[in-house]
Parts: C-alpha cells; sequence; structure tokens
C-alpha cells in the first residue's frame, strides 16, 4: 500500500467523522433496516430506489446514504430469517439454519444479537481485506477458466452434501432442483433459450429472491399450518 492509498484513507476518515455524514449513515442505517427487515425487499432494491434522490447531494453524502441503507439492509434481512425462517436476502439464507431453531428454542434475541456481533465482524474484516487485497484478488479471480468453475459446482455440492446432515437425498434433491433452476434463461456459450416456457422475463434467469421466498417462506407457512404445537416462550 503506497502513501497515496494512504493519503485516500486519511481523506476518508476525516470525511467519515463530520456530524452530517454520520447523521446521513445513521439515516441510511435506518432505511436499510426496513427493506432489510422485509422479505423481498432487499437492501439493492433499497440503494436502487434512493440512488435518484441522490443525483442533487455531494458525493460524500450520497456515499454515505447509500453504504448505510446496503450495510443496514444487510443485517436486517437475517431478522426474517431468524423469526420467520425466510431470509430477507439471499446472503441471509445460512442465518436460517441456526437462527430459526434458536428462535423456535425462545432464544430469538439471543440469535438476533449474535446477528449484530456477526454482521459487525464481517463488514469490518471484509473492509481490510478489500482495502488490502482487491487488486490480488481481482488479478486472481482473471485468471478463473471453465475447469475452476467446475470446481467451484463441485464444491457447492460437496457443502449441499455437508449441511444436509441425516437428510442426504433430501439435500441432493433440492441441489439438483437449483441446479435446474440455474439453467433457466439464454445459453451464455451458444445462445440458445432454456426452460424459459416462452415467457420473456425468465431470458435472463430464474431471480434468486422469489425462488429463496418460494422455497424458506411457502414452506415454512406449510410446516406451520401442519404444526399442533406453539413457539418455545422464554419464563417469566
Amino acid at each position: 500500500m503506497d502513501l497515496i492509498s494512504f493519503s485516500a484513507i486519511g481523506t476518508a476518515l476525516g470525511a467519515i467523522a463530520d456530524p452530517m455524514i454520520l447523521l446521513w449513515i445513521l439515516i441510511g442505517v435506518i432505511v436499510g433496516l426496513i427493506f432489510g427487515a422485509a422479505p423481498g425487499l432487499t437492501a439493492t432494491a433499497g440503494v436502487a430506489i434512493a440512488t435518484p434522490l441522490t443525483f442533487g447531494a455531494s458525493f460524500e453524502v450520497a456515499m454515505a446514504l447509500l453504504l448505510g441503507i446496503y450495510c443496514g439492509g444487510y443485517f436486517a434481512g437475517s431478522i426474517p430469517a431468524i423469526l420467520i425462517n425466510t431470509p430477507g436476502a439471499p446472503g441471509n439464507a445460512a442465518t436460517a439454519l441456526d437462527g430459526y431453531r434458536m428462535a423456535r428454542r425462545g432464544n430469538a434475541d439471543l440469535a438476533v444479537s449474535l446477528s449484530v456481533v456477526s454482521s459487525f465482524i464481517g463488514g469490518f474484516v471484509s473492509i481490510l481485506v478489500l482495502m488490502l487485497a482487491a487488486p490480488n484478488l481481482a488479478n486472481f479471480a482473471l485468471e478463473f477458466t471453465s475447469v475452476e468453475y467446475f470446481a467451484l459446482g463441485t464444491f457447492g455440492l460437496v457443502c449441499v452434501a455437508a449441511v444436509s446432515g441425516g437428510s442426504l437425498l433430501k439435500g441432493m434433491i433440492a441441489a439438483a432442483l437449483g441446479m435446474l433452476l440455474g439453467c433457466s434463461g439464454i445459453d451464455p456459450v451458444g445462445g440458445m433459450t432454456r426452460l424459459t416456457f416462452g415467457d420473456p422475463n425468465l431470458l435472463g434467469g430464474v431471480p434468486l429472491m422469489p425462488a429463496l421466498i418460494a422455497f424458506f417462506a411457502v414452506s415454512e407457512m406449510l410446516v406451520q399450518a401442519a404444526r399442533k404445537d406453539t413457539l418455545a416462550t422464554l419464563p417469566a
């Protein structure tokens, strides 16, 4: 990291110390919490909606607002994942695995607290990695070929088998269904349409967020409808 990078970091820290910038960050986080906590309204959607509102603002104010919405939205996506087993964003799908179980046992407050801490640590470490290793990571990613992409896909299937536990068959069926959904759209090599059923909305593939809501939210609704017991409650 050269002196120019250090000077850029100093300039950024000076901008963040401005009370007005901190206020816009707070506003962005609050808006992001609202978007992220509603399944289907992701942090990306919040940033897209707020972007036209920043055209007349300065660069610092615009970035403070948009980054606040993005970070707050991605954390808030863990709230519905913990409480109702429905991720608010694709990145919160893993949170539903353990967080919802904790909520069922009456430890929803602990699960949300752990999500806050892990989101802060993950965001802070990610910023450090981006600052120190972004150029090298970019060069490394450019070296990827079809062999590496196939290896990544195989690694994903192995991860599915690892988290399936005693239901390996169900896990592999889910993985096969995910691969089938991933084949929808235009073939990037031959340009042929696949599994679009004549619907132009599927030319770009099946959107990830509606698919997550369908698999998590709808399945949870059916489970809750068939369940006779109630959620665990904390003792008074």
